[in-house]
């Protein structure tokens, strides 16, 4: 869902530039480098969002860069070892998985993202109107597409980011704890008066 909201905003800048920044009217060119670039902003902050999903609390990473934070904050040695021994709080958890995330994938997404507006400057100088056009539209979304994969899905990671369950494995242990359980009271209070029926059907 982060992804989702993510990639919507991206259109939204990037309307916005081809709009507002660049004064052009919405044609067929506009239409259709919107709908096609939506596939092309999704791969930075889908990259980052899945290494988060798959750094789990014990991974070597996610002690180094435990490290690393409380290195730059100035804790002593001693301390930091203590503290990368002890089980994170979910805050914490949260923000070092988030730097895992963004160190493991940060320099790759970045080199794509340099090596796509290196090629696409050649298209600013074309004689034929719709090829500025495309190379204006594929910088302006590298542009947005990595400043929200490297900058703002990062810090929403750090503030609201799942956890390291997986979503299926919470919903199942919501559905037994809530549903299977509720339900399996139900029977057990319907049993005794199930009892007390026959044993007065009996008499």
């Amino acid at each position: 869902f982060l992804v989702v909201g993510i990639v919507v905003g991206v259109m939204v800048c990037l309307g916005a530039f081809m709009t507002v920044i660049m004064g052009w009217l919405i044609g067929p060119i506009e239409v259709i480098a919107l709908v096609v670039f939506i596939g092309y902003s999704v791969t930075y902050s889908l990259h980052i969002a899945h290494d988060y999903s798959r750094v789990k609390e014990d991974t070597i990473d996610l002690k180094l860069a435990q490290a690393h934070g409380l290195r730059k904050k100035g804790v002593p040695q001693g301390d930091i070892d203590r503290r990368i021994a002890q089980p994170l709080l979910p805050a914490d958890l949260r923000r070092a998985r988030a730097r895992v995330a963004v160190l493991r994938m940060g320099g790759a997404t970045l080199s794509s993202g340099v090596s796509t507006v290196g090629t696409s400057a050649f298209l600013l100088f074309c004689t034929l109107t719709i090829f500025p056009k495309l190379g204006s539209v594929v910088i302006a979304v590298t542009f947005i597409s990595i400043f929200a994969a490297l900058v703002v899905l990062p810090a929403i990671l750090s503030l609201m980011g799942p956890g390291p369950t997986p979503f299926s494995s919470r919903c199942v242990r919501y559905l037994r704890r809530h549903v299977v359980d509720r339900v399996a009271r139900a029977l057990a209070r319907r049993r005794p008066q199930q009892e007390t029926e026959h044993h007065l059907l009996d008499h």
